[in-house]
């Protein structure tokens, strides 16, 4: 890859196309890496069509998550669980939650970019109210959390977070806290 003339090594594809045939990504200058980079920050190259070593690359993992969050689930296992490449992901896409990897499931602040970023579309949206349902279970979102004001209203996110913390039952609306089912389950787990 050293030797390619400039407009070979400014055709993203090309260089693609030679890492992925003879795995040098190591051994291409800064110059190579940053086109491929630029490929996956403008959308042209996808992680899910990337050359294993790109999967495996920080630099390369960030820029692709930075365009698409969901890239995460093609990321190497220990980008999955590096925090600012989580915090991309979900930042851009909060179903980005699903892939990620280790103790960042129960990290506070990532529990709390998801509900920023699922925001109101949980409430219509089954995929969303899935995943806010499973960072409430992680415990990496909880309804004290201010990104989580919104979902105090909501049955299906109250019962959620009383079965996790009998101690959110003081959180939600006084019909909520006159709710036979949410008020058994609270006590359950106190």
């Amino acid at each position: 890859l050293q030797f390619l003339s400039e407009s070979l090594c400014s055709d993203w594809t090309f260089v693609h196309e030679a890492v992925q045939q003879c795995g040098a990504l190591l051994y291409a200058s800064f110059e190579i890496k940053e086109v491929l980079r630029r490929a996956l920050r403008q959308g042209e190259l996808r992680l899910s069509e990337a050359a294993e070593e790109l999967c495996k690359d920080r630099g390369s993992v960030l820029e692709a998550v930075r365009y698409d969050g969901l890239s995460l689930q093609h990321a190497a296992a220990e980008l999955r669980s590096d925090r600012q490449i989580v915090l991309e992901a979900i930042c851009q896409d909060g179903l980005a939650f699903e892939f990620v990897d280790g103790e960042l499931r129960k990290d506070r602040v990532v529990g709390q970019m998801v509900a920023r970023s699922c925001g109101m579309e949980a409430l219509t949206s089954e995929q969303h109210a899935a995943v806010i349902i499973e960072a409430l279970r992680s415990g990496s979102l909880r309804l004290e959390d201010d990104e989580a004001a919104h979902l105090r209203r909501h049955r299906v996110f109250a019962l959620e977070a009383v079965q996790q913390d009998g101690n959110a039952l003081s959180l939600l609306p006084l019909d909520f806290r006159n709710d036979a089912e949410l008020v058994t389950e609270a006590v359950k787990v106190e």
